[in-house]
């Protein structure tokens, strides 16, 4: 729901669904997928695994 040109920077849960779905059209759009240590979030009391991903939305 990008407008044109527009630019999404998030942090998402890093799992077979993500990597199975979300990656390829992150990658496909020449975004940045990386995948964050597992530990990066341990002091907030979880060690689940995350991935950044930033992409901009073609424009029109």
């Amino acid at each position: 729901m990008l407008k044109p040109g527009g630019r999404i920077v998030a942090l998402c849960a890093n799992g077979p669904r993500q990597n199975d779905v979300l990656k390829p059209l992150v990658t496909a759009r020449g975004g940045l997928w990386e995948e964050l240590a597992a530990d990066t979030f341990r002091s907030a009391g979880t060690a689940v695994r995350c991935v950044l991903v930033a992409f901009t939305a073609p424009s029109h």
